[in-house]
């Protein structure tokens, strides 16, 4: 057990990734976690973003979004926990109408579901179609898992039209074969 204690691990991916985009003076979190990790010198430290059982994080999620939609912030993260009503898409009636890049760092379970967390990035009003980006490891499980939904937002024409009812699109551009 000691030499675990002594380990340096990394934080969580959304820690790492959200330092790696310039921290949380850069990055618009909306997920509904009440603390991060940041980082501090050498090291990491934990950091509460809300009190415990209060409901600042309902506010906190608003203040975020509207960090993003203003151009204050230039990356936005979600969660499917805090994703409920958010639109983060390049609306012609906000400041920032920049080209949207979504990147999915885990899939939902169904293509449906999928498509809804799509739609947070693309809607009407907009002044550009966002890229999207699947990530994907080259675990067999997970590279599979992706092909299939992938394959399922073909079907629906998600990927290049962001309509479930389209009959286009193609799931080549996401190197998920």
């Amino acid at each position: 057990l000691q030499a675990a204690a002594e380990l340096e691990l990394p934080p969580a991916a959304l820690d790492l990734l959200i330092d790696e985009c310039g921290g949380a003076a850069a990055v618009a979190e909306m997920t509904g976690r009440k603390a991060r990790v940041v980082r501090q010198g050498r090291g990491w430290a934990s950091q509460p973003r809300a009190k415990p059982e209060s409901g600042e994080m309902e506010a906190l999620n608003v203040t975020e979004r509207n960090a993003f939609m203003d151009g204050k912030k230039l990356v936005a993260v979600i969660s499917d926990a805090a994703s409920t009503g958010i639109s983060l898409h390049a609306d012609a009636r906000s400041a920032n109408q920049r080209r949207r890049v979504h990147i999915t760092l885990e899939l939902a379970w169904s293509a449906d579901k999928a498509v809804q967390q799509l739609g947070r990035s693309h809607r009407a009003n907009q002044t550009s179609a966002p890229r999207y980006v699947l990530l994907c490891t080259d675990v067999g499980g997970e590279a599979r898992f992706g092909s299939s939904v992938a394959r399922k937002l073909e079907a629906m024409g998600a990927l290049t039209k962001g309509d479930r009812r389209a009959e286009i699109g193609s799931p080549d551009t996401l190197n998920l074969k």
